[in-house]
This record gives structure tokens, sequence and C-alpha cells, in this order.
């Protein structure tokens, strides 16, 4: 059986449950960025732990957090954290610089 995943974002109060939370959370970040592409910059990997940064560039197509589509692209960085649990994701820590991304929609 799968573990539950636990989505810990920074500057929520209390974690995120389940593997479809995380799937709309995914699902909406492609609407906003259609074209959104990751690139691994940083990964490091001990035991069940795993640290990545990651850099994202996109252009903002759709509606994004109560803002409507810019057309402007967006550049920032995310550093992220997970735990693994029989070959699964079982815990991520997102911590994510969305300052600027908010400044580059805005």
């Amino acid at each position: 059986m799968a573990p539950d995943l636990v989505l810990h974002l920074a500057g929520l109060p209390e974690p995120l449950h389940g593997r479809e939370t995380w799937r709309q959370g995914f699902e909406m970040m492609r609407r906003a960025f259609p074209d959104l592409e990751a690139r691994i910059d940083d990964l490091v990997s001990v035991g069940d732990r795993v640290a990545v940064r990651v850099s994202f560039r996109g252009t903002h197509g759709g509606e994004f957090q109560g803002i409507s589509a810019t057309g402007r692209e967006i550049h920032y960085v995310s550093h992220e954290f997970y735990r693994v649990e029989d070959g699964l994701l079982a815990e991520e820590w997102i911590c994510s610089d969305m300052a600027s991304l908010f400044q580059q929609l805005t």
C-alpha cells in the first residue's frame, strides 16, 4: 500500500495530504503556465531523503492565484525536499521563491 503523501508548502500553517491534492496543484500550475519547464540545478540524496534545487521557466498563459494571464515570461527557483518510503514519495517540503514569481506577474 502506498504511503499517504504529506505536502509541506512554505507559508501554509498546516500540511496538505494526498496524492490527489498533489495532482491538483500540478494541474493548476500547468493551466497557469502551459509551457512550464523545470530544470534540476542540484540534486542530493542521502538514505530516504532527497534535496532538489530546481529552476522553473514558462509563460503566464492562464489564471494564477487570482491573477489573470499576462503573457509574461516567468522564472523562479524552488528548493524541494522529499522523503521516500517503499520507493514512493511519502513527504514533500516545497520552498519556492513565490515573491519573485508574483513580482514578475504584477
